[in-house]
C-alpha cells in the first residue's frame, strides 16, 4: 500500500513506466527571483536573463512568455503621466525538453517592461515576472552608430533638438514619448512604431533615418521645380519637412528661392515663432512677443488657432541647422 502511494510522485528507478507527476512540492523555479529587474545594455542588446527551475517530472515542457509595456507621455526625469497613450505587447510559445529558457524575443528584438514567463508541466502551470528598463548610449555611440547609416547626415542634429540624444528617461528607464506621440530617441511619430523601434535605440535611429532620407527626397523634389538651389538648402527643407511645411519658396520677382514667411522665431523655444504679417505680431520684438504669448506655450497644438504664435518649421529648421 505504501508503494501504491509514492509511485504517482517519485521513481528513480530507469526505464521505469512510472511517470512522475510535477507538484508544488517537487517544482521550483531556480531563476530569476520574482519580480526581479534588469537593464538593456547601452548598445541595445538584451542582457542575459535565464528562467530556470527544477522538477522531477520529466519533459517536454510547454513555456509561454508575455511582454507588456503600458506607454505613457513622459520627457522630464520623474515626470511620466498616468494616462495610457498607447499598450504594448507581444508574446510567444515554445515546447522544449530543456528546464532553462535564455529570454529572446526574436532576431534583433530588444523590448522592455513587464515580463510574464510560464512553463506547463503536466497538469502544473509555474509563472515567474520580471521586469526590463533600459539604459541610455553614450552620444559618442550614438555619432559612431549613426555615421555608419547611409542617408542619416544631419539625422545627429535632430536627435539633439529632440531629445538631447536620450532614448530613456533615467529616473525610469521607460522610453521617452512626447505628448504629439513621438516615441524614443528620434521622436519617430509616423508611421507609429512597433514595439522593437519603441525601445530599441538603433532601431530608433534607423526609422528616424528612414524619415528623414524620405523628407530629403520630399525637399529635393520640391527644390528642383526651379534650378538654383544648394545642397545645404536641401538640407535645411528636409529639416523643416521633418516638423511639418516647407522652408523655402520660389520668388518669381527675385528669381530665387526665399524662406516660406515673414516669419520671427523665438530663440528661446526652437519651434515657435510669429508671423509677423498679421496685425497683432506687426512691429514687434522678439522679447515683447515673448513676454506676451511664452505662458501659453504650454498648451501645445491643441489650441494652436487661438494664439497669435505658432509651430513653425521654419524656426525648427533655423534652430537645428544653426545651432548644432
Amino acid at each position: 500500500m505504501e508503494n501504491a502511494q509514492n509511485a504517482g510522485t517519485t521513481n528513480n528507478t530507469p526505464d521505469s513506466l512510472v511517470q512522475v507527476v510535477a507538484t508544488a512540492e517537487n517544482t521550483t523555479w531556480v531563476t530569476p527571483a520574482d519580480n526581479a529587474e534588469f537593464k538593456i545594455n547601452t548598445d541595445a542588446s538584451l542582457p542575459d536573463i535565464f528562467f530556470e527551475f527544477a522538477t522531477e517530472a520529466s519533459g517536454p515542457y510547454e513555456w509561454s512568455w508575455s511582454i507588456t509595456w503600458d506607454a505613457k507621455v513622459g520627457v522630464y526625469e520623474n515626470q511620466r503621466k498616468t494616462t495610457i497613450k498607447r499598450n504594448f505587447t507581444e508574446s510567444g510559445t515554445f515546447s522544449s525538453e530543456d528546464k532553462t529558457w535564455k529570454a529572446n524575443f526574436g532576431e534583433g528584438r530588444i523590448l522592455g517592461g513587464n515580463l510574464s514567463v510560464s512553463v506547463k508541466i503536466g497538469e502544473l502551470t509555474i509563472t515567474r515576472n520580471i521586469k526590463i528598463s533600459g539604459q541610455n548610449p553614450a552620444e559618442s555611440d550614438v555619432a559612431t552608430y549613426i555615421s555608419t547609416l547611409k542617408g542619416a547626415e544631419n539625422l545627429l542634429k535632430l536627435a539633439k533638438h529632440e531629445t538631447h540624444v536620450k532614448h530613456f528617461i533615467n529616473s525610469d528607464g521607460q522610453p521617452i514619448l512626447s505628448f504629439d506621440n513621438g516615441y524614443g530617441m528620434t521622436q519617430v511619430t509616423n508611421p507609429p512604431p512597433d514595439y522593437n523601434t519603441v525601445w530599441n535605440w538603433k532601431a530608433n535611429v534607423e526609422a528616424g533615418r528612414d524619415l528623414f532620407q524620405q523628407k530629403v527626397d520630399d525637399a529635393r523634389k520640391h527644390l528642383s521645380q526651379y534650378g538654383n538651389f544648394t545642397e545645404d538648402m536641401v538640407q535645411r527643407e528636409a529639416i523643416a519637412l521633418w516638423n511639418g511645411g516647407f522652408y523655402y519658396r520660389w520668388d518669381t520677382q527675385a528669381n530665387s528661392w526665399v524662406r516660406q514667411y515673414n516669419h520671427l522665431c523665438d530663440s528661446t523655444t526652437g519651434n515657435i515663432g510669429w508671423n509677423m504679417n498679421r496685425t497683432q505680431n506687426a512691429g514687434q520684438t522678439e522679447e515683447q512677443l515673448h513676454m506676451r504669448d511664452a505662458a501659453t506655450y504650454r498648451t501645445g497644438r491643441a489650441n494652436q488657432g487661438e494664439h497669435a504664435w505658432t509651430y513653425s518649421g521654419l524656426c525648427y529648421a533655423d534652430t537645428v541647422y544653426e545651432r548644432y
